[in-house]
């Protein structure tokens, strides 16, 4: 039996003004890196056309002190975090052994600081 795959990624939009340049009532856009963000994370479960399913999705709003780069509003606690609430809901799921993908963004690497240590 193939083992199923969820797939997961992190990305960001910047909360801006969106206009038509043909329209006289609307407004240029905000220059780049000027506005708030909403990030967000999410697992997507590929399990087919009829059983894939969005997993534990976050959507929170970028701090005041954001960088250019939105990897920056991340950080490995917030995704070891986010990570065990993905592994909850496969494990409600009954996807015990998915492979899980992702990308090799900074926070990915590494343990949760409550791993043990070998002797």
């Amino acid at each position: 039996m193939p083992r199923n795959s969820t797939i997961t990624d992190d990305e960001y939009d910047e909360i801006t003004s969106l206009y038509y340049p043909d329209d006289k009532l609307s407004q240029a856009r905000k220059p780049k890196h000027k506005g708030k963000r909403l990030c967000f994370i999410a697992g997507i479960l590929d399990d087919g056309p009829d059983g894939s399913k969005l997993l534990a999705t976050r959507v929170f709003r970028g701090g005041s002190r954001q960088t250019k780069d939105y990897h920056g509003m991340f950080n490995h606690a917030y995704f070891v975090n986010w990570m065990k609430e993905l592994m909850d809901e496969l494990d409600v799921l009954g996807k015990s052994g998915a492979v899980i993908v992702m990308d090799n963004a900074s926070y990915h690497k590494g343990v949760p600081h409550d791993t043990p240590k070998g002797t």
